[in-house]
C-alpha cells in the first residue's frame, strides 16, 4: 500500500511524514486533512481533483506530478521545488508558498488570490488566465514566464 493511501486510510491518526519517497501514485476525488509532509520526494504522482486542505509541504521535491483541477485550501509549501508539474486549474486558497521554486510547470488558469508569496522562482512557467488577486508578492523571480489574460490586482 502506498504512503497516500496509508494517509487517506488512517488520517486521523497521522500527522507527519518524513524522509519517504513516493513514485507512481495516481488518485482523484481524494482529501486531505492537516498532514504535514518534510522532507519528501514526489515523482509522477497524479493527484485530480483533489482537496487538500490545511496541510504543509516543507522541504519537498515534486517531478513529473499532476495536480490538475485540485483545491490547496490554507496550505504552506516552504523551500519546495516543482519540476514539469501541471496545476491546471488549480485553486491555492489562502496558502504560502515561501522559497519555491517552479521549473516547466503548467499553472494555465490557476488561482493563487488572498495567498503569500516569499523568495519564489518561476523559471519557464506557463500562467496563462491565472488570478493572482489580493496576493502578498515578496521576492518573487520570473524567468520565461507566460502570463497571457492573467489577472492580477
Amino acid at each position: 500500500m502506498n504512503i497516500i493511501d496509508e494517509i487517506l486510510k488512517k488520517s486521523n491518526e497521522i500527522e507527519d511524514i518524513l524522509n519517504t519517497d513516493i513514485e507512481e501514485y495516481h488518485n482523484e476525488n481524494i482529501e486531505l486533512i492537516n498532514i504535514t509532509i518534510k522532507r519528501t520526494n514526489f515523482k509522477n504522482v497524479s493527484i485530480l481533483n483533489s482537496k487538500i486542505d490545511r496541510c504543509s509541504f516543507l522541504d519537498c521535491d515534486f517531478q513529473d506530478c499532476n495536480f490538475s483541477n485540485s483545491i490547496f485550501d490554507n496550505c504552506s509549501f516552504i523551500r519546495c521545488k516543482f519540476i514539469n508539474c501541471k496545476f491546471t486549474g488549480c485553486n491555492f486558497v489562502e496558502s504560502v508558498l515561501f522559497e519555491i521554486h517552479f521549473k516547466d510547470v503548467n499553472m494555465d488558469y490557476i488561482n493563487i488570490s488572498m495567498s503569500d508569496l516569499k523568495d519564489d522562482v518561476f523559471q519557464d512557467v506557463i500562467l496563462r488566465n491565472g488570478r493572482i488577486e489580493e496576493t502578498k508578492l515578496k521576492k518573487i523571480n520570473l524567468k520565461n514566464v507566460n502570463l497571457i489574460r492573467g489577472t492580477f490586482f
